[in-house]
């Protein structure tokens, strides 16, 4: 019970309803409803009488799949469809509902038809029957954590088409009925949707059978298709009814029996709320357990992380496996095709219809790099242990010599803190890291694969940090360290970095969709991406500090196939960045060092064009009047055509007004909770309208055409997710792909290699509205006395501390930065006052380091020599004798 309690508390438990469930509001039982539809159809004279005595026959001896199918071909299937709405109408209100309302769950999955479900979660949830397009909804429904949906698989009262009716055969909604319809349902692109949409909630949710009876046809036909096609990696329970035979169950799957009758149910849903409720207000963040990562998922990344640099194919899924298998087979002799899929199944929690299926694929791939070679037994293969060595040799080479430039620079970052890195130290080092890529490669192949998720971001490095070090100070500086890899990874780092990554969202992508990796260039190709100003600007100003690997970026998207768009009204606010530049110039003019103190306080947030003239190297030498012209409207559509974006209008007569008026309302009152009530341009909430509008209706558009419905507005940070959330079923997709998210896709889909990984990695890394915060005043402080390269020494940490202890200096601070942001352009006083106050607290912190300079000293030169000592071991066993470098071949 107490699993359960946690699971509902965790909003990671899913109900798969019967209807067993329904019996409290008064709705017949399966064998109650089909007796009820053959009495009253033989009574109208509906049925006809050669099937009527056999019909009846089968009604009693409870042979209920067949009954049915005779009874569709004896009668009318509209006048069965009539009855059931008829005969599902709730007699009663329901205290079982009432009570599940209470438990806040994460959804319900159910093969009931009546609506008693979608009236206790909202009007907000998702509300999903088995027609195509809802089912390809579910990976988003689970990705909005905070939103309800309810999945009908075998359709709902209204659904009145019969499974040969031309919008069912494309993939619209039906009844299932009978034997006949369940086959229906499973076949073609409905089929393959209905897998990906169970494998992803068992995925993500442990799942709570209710309703069901031993024997119930629903409940045996679902257990059979889900223990063919997935497995239960979450704990999962079945409910049955004291002293009843129970099913047989799939793996992981617990029977309980906690009440006699369907009647107490109420009482123990009622209880299990309780002890939710008090679950739910015990749990704090810091009790949760994170970061746990598997072994097997340890050992698959790094596995990756080897042979990342082979992957350019268009069999990425295959590929990606072939990667991990690769320290297997070094140990085996022979390998079979049962062994093959066995392995995928236990590391993506597939059923055997899959694992059959993709291992197939996976030997294909080894069978054409002569990895292995078939025997005269069809399903035995002979490993080529040649060619498995020389393949290992070479990428653990290349791995080696990666993680150690990475190691050599971490410890140049760590120099002047006091910490040296022994082999203990660094092996618990790694774990962290890995564990948090995972969680970050996790977070953006759920965008990838659900269309929404939790925001991409490095989750809690002092959570992690605490599972692995002991002692305050090596925590501090692991955590401090932490950050400036990920915040700006040195040059020595990024292979390592980009390595694993890269490793983690393929790992990920695989375990959440293993069949999107099949169509690769056919899907990119049919994307269209609307550009967001956050995008546009970088774009646009060769000399901002992102041009580069923004450039890189939508190079590397135009060169995939996709579209790149932007429309007129989000020029307008390139257009407005270039006024806003002309006025902050207007008052700097004189004093460009004052100009570069605002660039630094308002961080990625400064103006571009500001931001791009103080980085023009020919700045001294160009005026401001000449560098301005240089983006002059003209030019920025020139720039956007060198750079493949069409510029778009989006005509008045395809905007929504009512729609329209609901979005700019959403849009004006997310922005009032981010600027704490200040006032925004009300012209950019309107362009934000539009572009959000526009992305429907251009998804709609494309769907009418028979093309895929992926159009998206692509960001580094916006409020559309917030305002899709308030109506995430009238809107069923998000409209925004994050920029980090898609710099992972577009990278582990291209099917050449990157000669430029810093850009790839700055896209991830930088692409994120995290990254798009302003820096604080204390993180600017630092800066200014320390650089923002290396960790500091605790005495350093300690001066920093004991300045900002009192919380007058940090308040003063933070008041002047605010009145910088809010002002600078208008009073320039407002930069001195800043400048004054950091200038104090500054010397504060010099005066207290002061007294422990020569201390210092010694140490640092101590410390120096150490590091000096440790690179040079670490570059000495680097020169072990490996095979050269093979160069490397395209397929």
């Amino acid at each position: 019970m107490q699993d359960i309690v946690r699971a509902i508390a965790n909003r990671t438990c899913v109900i798969f309803a019967g209807a067993g469930l329904s019996r409290n509001a008064g709705l017949p039982s399966w064998l109650e409803l089909i007796t009820h539809l053959v009495q009253t159809l033989s009574q109208n004279g509906k049925i006809a009488e050669a099937y009527l005595a056999t019909i009846n026959l089968l009604l009693n001896d409870k042979r209920l799949p067949e009954c049915m199918d005779l009874l569709l071909m004896a009668t009318n299937r509209k006048d069965i469809l009539l009855l059931l709405r008829e005969a599902l109408k709730p007699k009663s209100n329901s205290t079982v509902h009432d009570a599940l309302k209470k438990l806040q769950l994460r959804g319900y999955i159910t093969t009931n038809y009546d609506r008693l479900l979608e009236d206790i979660c909202g009007s907000t949830s998702y509300h999903l029957t088995n027609s195509l397009e809802k089912l390809s909804l579910i990976p988003t429904a689970l990705g909005s954590h905070d939103v309800q949906f309810v999945l009908k698989l075998h359709g709902d009262i209204d659904d009145m088409s019969p499974p040969d009716h031309s919008e069912v055969t494309k993939g619209g909604p039906f009844i299932i009925l009978s034997k006949t319809d369940y086959t229906v349902m499973l076949q073609g692109d409905r089929g393959i949707a209905l897998k990906l949409a169970l494998f992803s909630v068992l995925q993500n949710a442990s799942i709570l059978f209710l309703g069901y009876t031993y024997g119930d046809p629903d409940i045996t036909l679902a257990f059979d298709f889900l223990s063919k096609n997935c497995q239960f990696p979450r704990q999962s329970w079945f409910v049955g009814l004291s002293g009843q035979p129970m099913p047989a169950l799939p793996s992981n799957i617990t029977a309980i029996q906690p009440f006699a009758e369907w009647s107490q149910l109420s009482d123990w849903l009622i209880s299990l709320s309780t002890q939710v409720e008090v679950g739910r207000s015990s749990t704090t963040p810091s009790s949760v357990p994170h970061y746990a990562v598997p072994a097997k998922d340890r050992q698959a990344l790094l596995a990756l992380g080897e042979f990342i640099n082979g992957l350019e194919t268009e069999d990425l899924f295959a590929k990606t496996i072939l990667s991990i298998l690769v320290p297997e087979l070094r140990s085996r002799a022979t390998i079979t095709e049962a062994w093959v899929s066995q392995f995928i199944a236990s590391l993506l929690d597939l059923g055997p219809v899959w694992a059959d299926t993709f291992a197939q694929a996976v030997l294909k791939e080894l069978l054409e790099f002569k990895l292995v070679t078939p025997e005269d037994d069809p399903q035995v293969f002979r490993v080529n242990a040649i060619h498995i060595n020389q393949l290992y040799r070479k990428a653990s080479t290349e791995w080696d010599e990666e993680r150690t430039a990475f190691t050599c620079s971490i410890t140049q970052r760590l120099m002047k803190s006091g910490l040296i890195l022994n082999a203990d130290l660094f092996l618990k080092f790694e774990q962290v890291l890995q564990s948090l890529c995972m969680e970050y490669g996790h977070s953006m192949a759920e965008w990838i694969h659900r269309g929404i998720g939790e925001e991409i971001r490095l989750l809690d490095i002092q959570g992690v940090v605490a599972q692995h070090f002991e002692g305050e100070e090596t925590r501090r500086q692991m955590e401090e360290l932490l950050r400036l890899i990920f915040e700006k990874p040195a040059e020595g780092e990024i292979s390592y970095i980009y390595r694993l990554l890269s490793s983690a969202f393929l790992l990920n992508s695989v375990k959440l969709d293993p069949t999107a990796s099949k169509f690769i260039h056919e899907g990119i190709a049919q994307y269209h991406l609307y550009l967001d100003a956050n995008v546009l600007l970088p774009l646009i100003v060769r000399e901002h500090s992102n041009h580069d690997w923004v450039a890189s970026l939508i190079a590397m998207t135009k060169k995939s196939g996709a579209s790149l768009y932007a429309i007129e009204d989000i020029l307008e606010e390139v257009r407005g960045h270039r006024k806003v530049a002309q006025d902050i110039y207007d008052v700097y003019r004189n004093d460009l060092e004052d100009l570069s103190l605002y660039r630094s306080i308002s961080g990625q947030r400064s103006n571009c064009f500001v931001d791009g003239y103080i980085n023009c190297p020919q700045r001294k030498t160009q005026k401001w009047g000449d560098y301005l012209r240089s983006y002059s409207d003209s030019k920025i559509y020139e720039l956007l055509a060198k750079h493949g974006v069409v510029a778009e209008k989006v005509p008045a007569e395809n905007l929504d007004l009512i729609a329209y008026a609901d979005v700019l309302q959403a849009i004006e009152e997310e922005w009032g909770k981010r600027l704490h009530g200040a006032m925004r341009n009300r012209a950019l909430n309107k362009h934000e309208a539009k572009q959000f509008l526009h992305i429907y209706g251009q998804r709609k558009r494309q769907l009418e055409k028979g093309y895929s419905d992926d159009v998206w507005f692509l960001s580094s940070e916006t409020v559309f997710e917030r305002v899709f959330l308030k109506a995430p079923q009238k809107w069923g997709r998000p409209p925004t792909f994050p920029l980090s998210a898609w710099a992972s896709f577009i990278d582990s889909r291209m099917v050449f290699q990157h000669s430029k990984r810093k850009h790839v990695l700055s896209a991830i890394l930088q692409g994120n509205s995290i990254a798009y915060s302003l820096p604080g005043s204390i993180a600017l402080v630092r800066k200014k006395l320390f650089g923002s390269t290396r960790v500091l020494s605790k005495a350093e940490h300690d001066a920093l501390k004991v300045t900002f202890s009192g919380g007058q200096l940090i308040k003063r601070l933070d008041k002047a930065r605010n009145e910088v942001l809010k002002r600078s352009h208008r009073d320039p006083e407002s930069l001195k006052e800043y400048f004054s106050i950091q200038e104090s607290v500054e010397q504060e912190v010099r005066d207290d380091l002061n007294e422990k300079l020569e201390a210092l000293s010694k140490n640092e030169n101590m410390y120096k020599q150490k590091v000096e000592q440790l690179t040079k071991q670490l570059v000495e066993a680097a020169k072990v004798k490996r095979p050269k470098k093979a160069k490397k071949t395209r397929k």
